[in-house]
């Protein structure tokens, strides 16, 4: 800022920052929202395969168990 050049008003100035605030606002709700659904899809992704394991291993320990049973023929 020169000698010659006056300060901007105090009303532009605060409309100015009023605005460059509203920007801000904007940026960290979108970044909000992102982090919001990278963490539900982190979630999914570990609680399906981990609920499919819980299904899937019982019944292949059954599988398992009664083939073991016939060969030994218990």
């Amino acid at each position: 800022m020169s000698d010659d050049e006056t300060p901007p008003a105090p009303e532009t100035a605060e409309q100015q920052n009023r605005e460059l605030l509203e920007k801000i606002f904007a940026s960290v709700e979108k970044t909000r929202k992102m982090f919001l659904w990278t963490i539900v899809l982190s979630v999914i992704t570990f609680l399906l395969p981990l609920l499919g394991l819980a299904i899937a291993i019982p019944y292949f320990l059954d599988t398992y168990v009664s083939a073991l049973s016939t060969q030994l023929g218990l």
